[in-house]
């Protein structure tokens, strides 16, 4: 059985939220990178919503530290949507959680819902994959 992350990615005006369902882990941590990678950040508030996310490890939690780190340094904002307590469990036990803004929203990032500009499309991502597939 392969590890899957499929990511959802849709912009609302200057906000970017990027959906995570599936492992986020060694094997699939890096998709979370390059969808990341092809958003455009400069000033723009970015939410990672993890509420699907049934999987999760310390390489997820390095790609999230990536991700600060990276938002930091182009002015823009990290916010993580909807932590499943794995994930809490592990940013508590590393010390991480003050590191970040977290929100839980009812029924994901719903908030956005309606004030989409454009919605760029969905990741389907198989570490068994040789290229990451945009939809």
């Amino acid at each position: 059985m392969s590890n899957t992350l499929d990511l959802d990615v849709s912009v609302h005006g200057d906000h970017t939220v990027v959906t995570a369902a599936g492992e986020l882990e060694m094997d699939t941590a890096p998709y979370l990178i390059e969808a990341a990678d092809a958003i455009d950040l400069p000033g723009r508030a970015l939410t990672l919503d993890l509420s699907a996310v049934t999987f999760f490890d310390s390489c997820g939690l390095n790609v999230l530290l990536a991700l600060r780190h990276r938002a930091s340094l182009v002015g823009a904002t990290l916010e993580l949507a909807n932590l499943p307590d794995q994930a809490l469990r592990l940013l508590d036990l590393t010390g991480t959680r003050p590191l970040f803004t977290l929100t839980a929203r009812r029924g994901g990032v719903s908030a956005w819902a309606g004030r989409a500009v454009r919605s760029p499309g969905r990741w389907e991502c198989s570490p068994t994959a040789a290229v990451v597939s945009w939809n």
